[in-house]
């Protein structure tokens, strides 16, 4: 993945073997999502990153949403 986007953390909840984070987006487009952070405890490593289906496809609509609200204002 290219590019680089500025986050907020505002919970993290411990899991198995995991993390669950929760983030809001710095800057305009503003959104917030969730993803889930593997743990690799025995050798101190970040694992996969994954997210809950539907929670990034969110965010994204709604960035969406707010780019195109001008042109289609009933979205």
């Amino acid at each position: 993945m290219t590019g680089h986007l500025d986050i907020t953390v505002h919970q993290i909840y411990g899991a198995t073997d995991a993390a669950v984070v929760f983030a809001v987006s710095k800057k305009d487009p503003k959104f917030h999502t969730s993803v889930i952070v593997g743990i690799d405890l025995d050798n101190k490593k970040i694992g996969d990153v994954g997210a809950y289906e539907g929670s990034v496809e969110g965010a994204i609509m709604t960035v969406y949403v707010m780019a195109y609200e001008k042109d289609s204002p009933h979205m």
